[in-house]
């Protein structure tokens, strides 16, 4: 049972890598409150996926950067210049098609 829940979300991971990705290429299209729910959404799986994976806050192996600091993705994501936003979200998604790749070699 536990390998259809891993499996269920390396799925929708990659759903939301897409939605992610599509959103950043349409920036100026997508509205404040839509960034914040993303990034969110974002910041949710990667949480997910650290705990599958077993990685601590403090492990060595995340990332360093944006994607290290979620908690402030989440507050400041609405009012972002288009560009940083564009960018803030291939950088969540890259940090989750990473961790779900690293899922599936646990799977």
């Amino acid at each position: 049972m536990e390998n259809a829940n891993q499996n269920y979300r390396v799925t929708a991971a990659s759903a939301l890598v897409a939605e992610l990705t599509t959103a950043a290429g349409s920036i100026g299209d997508v509205k404040p409150h839509q960034r914040k729910i993303l990034v969110a959404r974002a910041a949710a799986a990667i949480e997910t996926q650290r705990e599958l994976l077993d990685i601590g806050k403090g492990a060595a192996s995340l990332p360093t950067g944006i994607v290290s600091d979620l908690d402030m993705l989440r507050r400041e994501s609405a009012s972002l210049p288009d560009a940083l936003a564009a960018q803030i979200l291939r950088q969540v998604a890259d940090e989750i098609r990473r961790l779900a790749d690293l899922v599936k070699q646990t799977i």
